[in-house]
């Protein structure tokens, strides 16, 4: 089973200077969500969310990203650009091996990114972060890749997702919830031998905000959704 990763932001981004085009689609499937699409990036980012205080899903949603290949990672935290990445979780980080992302099969690497600050010498430095338990759809995790070129979409569900959340609930008193999404060629540096753990820079990487609105993205059909996803 494949695993979804905490991440932190480094300064040195660049940003993508177009607005994300939000609607709800829904597959004929029955799977539904609200969907927000970056032209410039070509990449889609979609969340739906249970009825608002469900007993059967208390702290939990799912999401589906579409990413252009080959990248090194892409990914998307709480938060816009200038929150301090200790405010800031990332929902998910995807790590792909450009090497094998220009080869047939496109392979996905299974590692966990540590959440991660610049110190005064510039290191990362790992943060004690709870992580998310985030799981890939067994069915719909779609791959289309001609020699690395193509896209890699995927949809996975977060349990145990009350910071994000939390976030959307401290973002209500507030406004609309403030996301950003994460582009970049640069693959995560591995810090074990096991190849298990990396740390994630974005230098250099594209970024585009989301303003979501979660009544947008609430489904009474959450529970089929999952069934269909084989997340159930």
């Amino acid at each position: 089973m494949l695993t979804f990763w905490l991440s932190a932001l480094l300064a040195s981004v660049v940003f993508a200077k177009a607005e994300w085009a939000a609607s709800t689609v829904c597959a004929p499937n029955g799977i539904c969500f609200e969907q927000y699409y970056n032209p410039v990036l070509n990449v889609t980012s979609g969340f739906a969310l249970p009825l608002e205080n469900d007993p059967e899903f208390p702290d939990e949603l799912l999401m589906l990203h579409e990413f252009p290949l080959p990248y090194g990672y892409a990914g998307l935290r709480m938060g816009g650009l200038s929150d301090y990445a200790a405010h800031s979780l990332v929902v998910c980080i995807i790590f792909s091996d450009l090497f094998e992302a220009q080869t047939i099969p496109f392979n996905l690497s299974m590692a966990r990114a540590e959440f991660v600050q610049p110190a005064d010498n510039d290191v990362l430095t790992p943060l004690n972060l709870p992580q998310l338990s985030s799981t890939f759809s067994p069915i719909l995790t779609v791959v289309d890749a001609v020699r690395g070129v193509g896209s890699a979409t995927f949809i996975f569900r977060c349990q145990q997702c009350t910071a994000f959340l939390d976030y959307l609930a401290a973002a209500a008193a507030g406004g609309p919830a403030t996301f950003t999404t994460l582009y970049s060629h640069t693959y995560p540096v591995y810090v074990d031998d096991a190849r298990t753990l990396a740390n994630v820079s974005s230098v250099g990487s594209a970024y585009q905000e989301i303003t979501f609105d979660a009544g947008r993205a609430r489904f009474a059909n959450y529970s089929a959704m999952l069934e269909v996803a084989g997340l159930l």
